[in-house]
């Protein structure tokens, strides 16, 4: 893609030419150069304003970003397409929450497939690193936790959901139990709080007027589920990674309003906008629907 087009569309997706030079590490001189000579090569004005709200094209500036980011399909098609040539396999960059990398793992025909496939390799994340690396081309595909937020870099190839479970230690069930039905502050294990899932918890704790008090943040289930069973508090975690311990009585699903109380969290596949949906990105992507 032409170089000034897409310093022109770093701006658009930016919102400001301080964030788009940054992003690019360039000056913010430099970028308004390039971006003044694209509308002086094509006899018009793109950028109308810059304000709160980010940038406000022309109409000649929508025409122009939309032409740039059929020109960035086309460049990472090509890309993608250059990369079934020979007998050198498929890069195949995978970002994945806590609980889709055991969705996974159990799906063992597709991973073997992938593995069989291409030069496949995992990162395991929290929600906001994962798309952080995907905007940033360090990762092909994310499964992370939906953000109702727009984001103009990034497009979603399917959705689905997973349940989180509350859960204690058996031998703290009646106590925390009796806190949770007399509308009394239940110990909690939290996840960070800037993280994506934390939000979700927060929102359907307070929707449901679950009264908790953290007593430990932390960005690993695995390390949550360790604290619970040692009986430090409750936790909201993935049912997939704690049915084991359920059924062997070692945790106990907490109930709140006569059932055990869960929380569904919703998953998106995101990949880089204008990005080539390889056959092995689709069958990944299919995992959350499963």
């Amino acid at each position: 893609m032409d170089d000034r087009l897409k310093k022109f569309a770093a701006v658009v997706e930016a919102g400001t030419f301080t964030k788009a030079a940054a992003m690019l590490h360039i000056s913010q001189p430099a970028l308004s150069v390039a971006v003044d000579k694209l509308e002086k090569s094509l006899d018009t004005v793109l950028i109308g304003s810059v304000g709160k709200k980010g940038v406000e094209l022309t109409e000649a500036g929508r025409v122009v970003y939309a032409a740039a980011l059929k020109h960035r399909a086309v460049d990472q098609n090509l890309c993608a397409s250059l990369l079934y040539v020979g007998d050198e396999k498929q890069r195949l960059r995978i970002g994945l929450i806590d609980n889709a990398a055991q969705m996974l793992c159990e799906h063992e025909e597709l991973l073997q497939t992938l593995e069989t496939e291409t030069e496949l390799s995992l990162e395991v994340s929290d929600s906001t690193s994962l798309r952080a690396a995907v905007r940033s081309d360090r990762l092909d595909i994310a499964v992370v936790v939906a953000d109702d937020a727009a984001d103009a870099k990034l497009q979603i190839v399917t959705t689905g959901y997973d349940c989180m479970a509350l859960v204690c230690e058996a031998d703290a069930a009646s106590e925390f139990q009796w806190l949770l039905d007399n509308a009394q502050q239940l110990p909690f294990i939290s996840y960070v709080q800037r993280s994506m899932t934390a939000r979700v918890a927060a929102k359907a704790l307070e929707r449901d007027d679950v009264s908790v008090r953290p007593t430990l943040y932390s960005t690993s289930p695995d390390v949550m589920l360790m604290m619970v069973l040692r009986g430090r508090g409750a936790a909201l975690l993935p049912e997939k990674l704690v049915r084991g311990q359920l059924a062997s009585g070692r945790l106990v699903h907490l109930r709140h309003g006569g059932r055990p109380y869960r929380v569904r969290r919703r998953l998106s596949a995101v990949v880089l906008r204008g990005r080539h949906i390889s056959p092995q990105l689709q069958a990944l992507a299919r995992i959350i629907q499963l």
